[in-house]
């Protein structure tokens, strides 16, 4: 016969079975954080792209390619426009309604050129850079690049 088993009960005042499961605190802290971080994802709006912007650039030089908003708030380097072909720059930053470009060569800086979304829209996002950049950076003595 087998003497019986010993039970082992635990000593007075530690913790039961059903104490030492509950969550810890950190475990709390933890998960509220990845809530707070959920909620800002979905409350946040992320930045917009426009999956491409279509140059057909007919001068003599490779335009440096900037952008700004109507408030010009800043210039923003979207490419280079290789000369006398078609470039296509993917994935532009969308700033919105008002889209105002200037090109450069050389340090020299073309006048600004103004277009809405929607005219960028039923051009189907493809622009063709005015003849006049090219006659200005001509006056102005820019080297044509070899």
């Amino acid at each position: 016969m087998t003497p019986p088993a010993a039970v082992k009960r635990p000593p007075a005042g530690a913790p039961t079975r059903s104490e030492r499961m509950a969550p810890a605190p950190i475990a709390i802290g933890v998960t509220l954080v990845a809530a707070a971080l959920l909620a800002v994802m979905v409350l946040i709006p992320s930045p917009r792209f426009v999956h491409r912007i279509t140059f057909e650039n007919g001068t003599p030089y490779h335009l440096d390619v900037g952008v700004t908003d109507a408030g010009h708030d800043g210039w923003m380097g979207i490419g280079t426009a290789e000369r006398g072909q078609r470039t296509d720059l993917d994935e532009v930053f969308d700033i919105g309604d008002t889209w105002v470009f200037r090109y450069s060569a050389q340090g020299h800086k073309s006048r600004t050129f103004t277009l809405t979304r929607s005219e960028l829209e039923a051009r189907d996002w493809r622009i063709t850079v005015p003849d006049t950049v090219g006659t200005e950076f001509r006056a102005g003595n820019v080297t044509v690049q070899p």
